[in-house]
């Protein structure tokens, strides 16, 4: 059913924002229905807790347009997104651009 939803527009990344959810899916292989599906919490107001296989599958489904019954949630965790940046991007004739750099 994923594959069939996103068929008419095939991507890595989806950014989703609807009356029902607002999130990031990232296709790791939507034939084999392997997808990330990332969606923001704001703390204090909502933590992990507030996010149960049960309404993730809710959300992914409703964010995509198809069936809960299509959707099977293997895991729920929480991720904080960091950053570093670094004190120099050359050194001697190496350089750190490109994918390398993030």
């Amino acid at each position: 059913a994923l594959e069939g939803a996103l068929r008419p527009r095939p991507a890595m990344l989806y950014f989703v924002f609807n009356e029902h959810v607002v999130g990031v899916m990232v296709m790791h292989d939507v034939r084999a229905g392997e997808v990330v599906c990332q969606i923001p919490i704001f703390p204090p107001l909502e933590g992990p807790e507030d996010y149960p296989i049960s309404r993730c599958r809710s959300l992914v489904a409703r964010g995509v347009g198809i069936s809960e019954d299509d959707v099977n949630v293997l895991s729920v965790r929480p991720w904080r997104m960091h950053c570093q940046v670094a004190e120099s991007f050359q050194k001697g004739r190496v350089l750190l651009v490109g994918d390398a750099a993030h």
